[in-house]
C-alpha cells in the first residue's frame, strides 16, 4: 500500500510485533495488516518509527552517502565484498561497515576515510 503510514504496532501474546495498523494518508482510513515478519525499512528515519513504537535497538548514525564509482577493471568484483572499519568509537566495539558492489561495468564503494585505495583493495 502506497501513501501509507504505519499508525500502530499490533503485538501479540509473546510480545512480538505481528503487523501494523496502516492509515491511508489520501482518505484517512486504517487497515490492519497482519505478518510473520514486521521490517522497520524507513531509512534514514528508522528511529524516528522505533521510537515511534517504543522499540529498543541500536541508533542508526546517518552519513552523507558519499560513494565512489570506478570503472568495473579497476577493482574486479564478481560479488559484494565486506569492509568492516572497526574501532570509530561506537559502543560495544562496533564500527563503520561499507561494502563495495559491482553493476553494469561500474563499481561502487565508498570513500577510503583516510587509507589510501591500494590498502583498500589489497584487503
Amino acid at each position: 500500500m502506497t501513501r501509507a503510514e504505519a499508525a500502530e504496532a499490533i503485538i501479540g501474546a509473546d510480545g512480538l510485533i505481528h503487523g501494523v495498523v496502516l492509515r491511508d494518508l489520501e482518505t484517512g482510513r486504517t487497515h490492519h495488516v497482519q505478518s510473520h515478519v514486521v521490517i522497520n525499512a524507513a531509512g534514514v528515519w528508522v528511529d524516528r518509527v522505533r521510537e515511534a513504537f517504543s522499540l529498543s535497538g541500536q541508533h542508526l548514525r546517518p552519513s552523507r552517502g558519499s560513494h565512489l564509482v570506478l570503472h568495473g577493471a579497476t577493482l574486479p568484483l564478481k560479488a559484494a565484498v565486506p569492509n568492516p572499519a572497526p574501532g570509530d568509537g561506537r559502543p560495544e566495539g562496533r564500527g563503520r561497515n561499507s561494502f563495495a558492489a559491482a553493476s553494469k561495468g561500474r563499481v561502487g564503494a565508498p570513500p577510503c576515510q583516510g587509507r589510501s585505495p591500494r590498502s583498500v583493495v589489497a584487503r
